[in-house]
């Protein structure tokens, strides 16, 4: 470790060097550099020479206030040029009480983002999004024949209780789900009937990674109580077909 240090020394003398165990260790030290802070309190660790770097803009001439001025006005003129671009991609957010039996929720993240690892009529497309395959509309609650989600496929519980959270909802029919919604990005904290360890999920495009985390349900660390929590981002998201999809993998 000392040999590591004097390597990283060497190469920038004012880096703050600080040692971890399975890369746990404080964000703030990582995130709370005050990159954009006028005027930084300094910290009684760091050097002076490294809190005069921290606060050096990176354009001088340029306030905060300016570059969010600047931000602002570049997407408002994409929006322009391109007005779906922006706001045909929403966010929608789901809280689930029970567990996902974890094999379950693995099979239908494979099918939902990858949308066509079992043969399914449409491939995902890393420029397009991910479109469903045929395969995964059938086999979780759409009824082709009505063209429209198919809710007595689920338990009474569910059906009576079916509510979503998001900042819209989209109600496609069977050929539009499996030909135009399209999952950017999903992450979320899963609990499992596996084990009392939480879950982190993190997805882009039709790639995703469930893995345990070191928090337990009930302990520290447990900022969702126990609850499923994703976050889904994406385009003509069908959110009550991706949220009975999601009921069916619960306990």
């Amino acid at each position: 470790m000392a040999t590591v240090k004097e390597v990283v020394q060497s190469i920038n003398s004012y880096a703050q060097i600080a040692t971890s165990t399975y890369s746990n260790v404080n964000l703030d030290f990582v995130l709370n550099t005050h990159s954009y802070t006028a005027n930084a309190t300094s910290d009684a660790t760091a050097s002076s020479a490294f809190d005069f770097l921290q606060c050096m803009p990176c354009e001088p001439d340029l306030t905060v206030s300016d570059n969010k001025r600047r931000l602002f006005t570049m997407l408002e003129s994409s929006a322009a040029t391109n007005p779906h671009s922006i706001s045909d991609m929403k966010t929608h957010y789901l809280r689930f009480k029970e567990r996902f039996q974890l094999k379950k929720l693995e099979v239908l993240l494979d099918e939902l983002l990858y949308g066509g690892s079992n043969g399914g009529g449409n491939s995902a497309n890393h420029s397009s999004g991910t479109t469903l395959s045929k395969s995964v509309v059938t086999s979780y609650g759409v009824n082709e024949k009505n063209s429209e989600t198919d809710i007595s496929t689920l338990d009474a519980n569910t059906a009576s209780s079916h509510t979503i959270t998001s900042d819209t909802t989209t109600t496609t029919n069977a050929t539009n789900t499996t030909s135009t919604m399209a999952i950017f990005r999903m992450k979320g904290i899963v609990h499992t009937t596996e084990s009392d360890v939480l879950y982190v999920l993190q997805a882009v495009h039709n790639i995703f990674d469930l893995q345990p985390s070191v928090y337990t349900v009930g302990q520290e660390g447990d900022l969702t109580r126990g609850d499923s929590v994703l976050v889904i981002i994406g385009k003509n998201l069908d959110m009550v077909f991706v949220e009975a999809a999601l009921r069916k993998c619960l306990e």
